[in-house]
């Protein structure tokens, strides 16, 4: 009965050592492996997020020069329209 219970608790360690690997370092290797590749990936996503973050602020500062550009270039076009003989200067600008 011992030997058979030797047999049957050998046979069930090489079946779980093919599941885990050769050792108990393998399966720790490969859960050590897992943690790093997670840390990574959740390091990558945090990153993406900030560049995300970045791009919109950058494409919100953008709109708001455009505008601003628009606001001063009208300002600048009433200020020339009212300087005596500026209304060449005007017409130049009137076309942009």
């Amino acid at each position: 009965m011992k030997a058979e219970m030797q047999t049957d608790l050998q046979t069930e360690i090489d079946r779980l050592r093919r599941l885990v690997g050769p050792d108990e370092r393998s399966f720790e290797q490969l859960r050590l492996d897992w943690l790093s590749m997670r840390d990574a990936t959740i390091s990558a996503e945090q990153k993406l997020g900030e560049a995300v973050g970045r791009i919109v602020a950058l494409e919100t500062e953008a709109v708001r020069l455009e505008r601003h550009q628009q606001w001063l270039k009208s300002k600048v076009k009433d200020i020339v329209r009212k300087v005596p003989g500026g209304g060449r200067a005007a017409a130049v600008l009137l076309r942009r």
